[in-house]
């Protein structure tokens, strides 16, 4: 059945109310399922047909469960709002609308229903709900985390967060998470309380007397983590620059120990090298540091789990926290980071150790290519840590005196291409505001709103003048290709059937059109990167001054990549190099 929000009296006084044409999809309740599914809002085909997720994202969620023999039936399907601001499947971007909508509808229908359902297992889908029914922010993080609110509306309920399928749609490489998700929810729903829960025995903080001899009596896998400190933030850091605050160490997949640095650091060092055991890391940073420190370790007895798990799956994101989420059941931790270092440290020492431990057992029991192939590339951790620590050598006069150069050149090319195109997205025209819409400015996407067959054409008009009066984005690929077509170049499209503006794209539509506007664009492009991504990373070391980028083995077909900064991003104006002379003098 087809509803509408303006047949619905408690709709009235919502920010999303508008018109009240656009359709109302109610909860669908199934009294006694143990299972409640919360998503954010309905789909224009849940619009249509007055029932939530039956669309492409409700197929996918049904498909996943009916996997493990759960029907629709077997689930409550609710959403936090139940209508589409504007006719969009997008929400606003202005935060007091989508809060004024929230807190009105969830008012008016969410808590009543809530209210009359009591499931073993919650399961919000996306940000917006995970937010709203626990407090918690970040889907990202909190996906397959299996926890009690501890807040919200459902506090003391199990819930299990997974990323909306829509999302799936944009990043293919999310499916192996909803898979995984999905089968801990079929885990999860018999019982109301956690299936999986830890025994942590957790040694915090203890002196450097004990954790030397902890580490003396250990054998076997063991993993090593550090925090540190540092004046720069966290996405800035080099290793060449930390000060050690706390190293931990677990044995175990809830077994772990760490130790505040103090006088005896030199002492925990020596027995970190020589300690008996396989030290595994979460990627090099830990060994940097400590190598930086004066260990010297043993590298063939050394592992690193992020290098593992980009072998076993390179298209998968390799941070600490997806992989936990992945290979072991332990609920996201990260945020304590700030409020509890030592438990924070510990948390990390047990995941990573449960997480090598099954990833690594899997390797060698289900694919042994890829523990093959991470076994030949283990050798080069030595490698990675050296270069951390060796850095780039660099003038500092010469490295500013090349940015003045590269910030100059942009903005001349930058002043050649707005010329060549235009200064404007389009020729903008005036048009008149809409006689049947007239709050429609055309600062939103335009789609045929409820009972009109097509677009309003003058709307159509709106937005298209709206379009054309905002300044040209030279790093914009979808208003360059735009302002290529109208030129009559033709951008090819992707196997995707997407079109696709990258510099090799660019280069072979040079070769084909001998447009010197095409050059102009490549040329532009290259400053830019080069002012926006190297020389705003290019930190200059005062220890060593030298450039200390971060190195990794995780990209695709296993190469080397560099970054912060990326010194494949740059190259130095070698024809330049005798006029920049005077300017490097200058600035020494």
């Amino acid at each position: 059945m087809t509803y509408r929000v303006k047949d619905m009296p408690a709709c009235k006084g919502c920010p999303f109310y508008q018109t009240g044409e656009q359709g109302f999809v109610p909860d669908e309740i199934n009294t006694g399922a143990k299972l409640a599914i919360i998503a954010q809002n309905p789909g224009e085909l849940e619009e249509l047909d007055g029932r939530p997720l039956i669309g492409r994202s409700g197929q996918m969620v049904i498909a996943s469960l009916g996997t493990y023999g759960i029907k629709r039936e077997d689930a409550s399907w609710l959403n936090v709002l139940k209508c589409r601001w504007q006719n969009e499947n997008i929400l606003p971007r202005e935060e007091n609308i989508l809060r004024g909508a929230v807190d009105h509808c969830t008012g008016a229908y969410l808590r009543q229903n809530l209210a009359r359902i009591r499931p073993n297992l919650y399961v919000p889908m996306g940000d917006l709900a995970l937010h709203w029914l626990t407090g918690r922010e970040n889907i990202g993080h909190w996906r397959g985390s299996v926890f009690i609110a501890d807040s919200g509306p459902i506090r003391g309920s199990k819930v299990l967060p997974t990323i909306h399928p829509a999302a799936i749609f944009r990043q293919p490489a999310w499916r192996s998470a909803s898979k995984s998700d999905f089968s801990r929810i079929a885990r999860e729903l018999p019982k109301r309380e956690p299936v999986v829960t830890y025994s942590d025995v957790f040694h915090l903080g203890v002196s450097a007397e004990e954790f030397i001899n902890t580490i003396a009596a250990l054998k076997g896998p063991v993993v090593l983590d550090i925090e540190t400190k540092s004046t720069r933030p966290k996405s800035e850091r080099k290793p060449i620059e930390e000060t050690l605050a706390v190293i931990g160490i677990g044995w175990g997949k809830d077994v772990a120990a760490n130790y505040v640095c103090d006088a005896a650091l030199d002492e925990v060092l020596r027995a970190i090298e020589s300690a008996d055991v396989d030290w595994i890391a979460g990627g090099a940073f830990d060994f940097t540091v400590l190598t930086h420190y004066g260990v010297k370790f043993k590298w063939e007895r050394c592992h690193d789990l992020i290098l593992l798990h980009s072998r076993f799956d390179i298209e998968l994101p390799h941070s600490i926290e997806f992989i936990a989420s992945m290979w072991t059941d332990r609920a996201y931790w990260k945020h304590l980071t700030d409020t509890d270092l030592l438990l924070y440290n510990a948390l990390d020492c047990a995941a990573e150790w449960e997480a090598w431990y099954r990833l690594a057992a899997f390797c060698k029991a289900r694919a042994p290519l890829v523990w093959k192939v991470y076994m030949e590339d283990r050798p080069l951790i030595e490698v990675q840590v050296a270069l951390h620590l060796a850095g780039m050598p660099t003038e500092r006069g010469r490295i500013q005196a090349e940015k003045r150069w590269y910030e100059k050149e942009r903005e001349t090319a930058e002043k050649a291409l707005l010329a060549a195109f235009g200064s404007t997205q389009g020729s903008a025209t005036a048009v008149p505001v809409c006689a049947t819409h007239k709050r429609y400015t055309g600062k939103s996407p335009l789609k045929a709103r409820k009972g009109e067959a097509e677009v309003c054409s003058t709307c159509a008009a709106v937005r298209r003048s709206y379009i054309d009066s905002q300044p040209l984005n030279l790093r914009s690929r979808p208003q360059m290709i735009r302002k290529l077509r109208e030129s009559g170049i033709r951008v090819p499209l992707t196997r995707e059937g997407k079109t696709s503006l990258a510099k090799g794209v660019v280069s072979k539509l040079l070769k084909k059109y001998n447009d010197p506007r095409l050059a102009q664009l490549l040329n532009y492009w290259s400053k830019s990167t080069a002012v926006s991504r190297y020389f705003k990373e290019a930190w200059i070391s005062p220890a060593t001054g030298r450039i200390h980028s971060v190195y990794s083995m995780h990209s695709a077909k296993h190469r080397w990549s560099c970054q912060k900064p990326n010194m494949q991003q740059t190259k130095r104006p070698e024809k330049v190099l005798e006029s920049l002379g005077d300017i490097v003098e200058t600035a020494e």
